[in-house]
């Protein structure tokens, strides 16, 4: 797999150098001639100048399910040190780093836009929703039991 500098949106990439980026919807090596559609077509081209990350996704996805899981942290949710953790049990294509930046963004912009009166749920809604767009299937884990040593 190829190893990611940074990452380009192909809607806003200027290609003015060369790089070691990466498509910010897909983590393939970017194409920068390509210009107006990745040259992996993971978004598509048409008149209303928006990414349409299922593009790619609805290809490969079929043949491509696989159970992972994802632990998201709330920190220090009191001021005290209680951090609240989340399990996701997640099916779909390989969790990629590109993926991850992704939920990471959802999550901020979330919270940018309920600037002070974001919670947890919320959060988790907004990871959720970047999950099902990317064509995952999500799934909560509740703790059945909890055990110390």
């Amino acid at each position: 797999m190829y190893k990611c500098g940074s990452y380009v949106k192909p809607e806003t990439d200027d290609c003015s150098y060369k790089d070691d980026r990466c498509c910010y919807y897909c983590d393939k090596k970017w194409d920068c001639k390509a210009i107006v559609k990745c040259g992996f077509n993971c978004w598509d081209d048409d008149k209303d100048n928006k990414d349409d990350v299922n593009a790619y996704w609805e290809d490969d996805m079929v043949n491509d399910m696989r159970e992972q899981y994802i632990k998201f942290v709330d920190e220090d949710v009191d001021g005290c040190g209680t951090d609240i953790i989340s399990i996701a049990k997640v099916y779909g294509s390989e969790i990629t780093i590109g993926t991850v930046d992704r939920i990471k963004d959802a999550i901020c912009n979330y919270k940018n836009e309920n600037e002070g009166e974001w919670d947890t749920d919320g959060c988790l809604d907004a990871a959720t929703e970047q999950l099902k767009v990317e064509g995952y299937e999500v799934f909560w884990v509740n703790e059945t039991a909890e055990i110390c040593f």
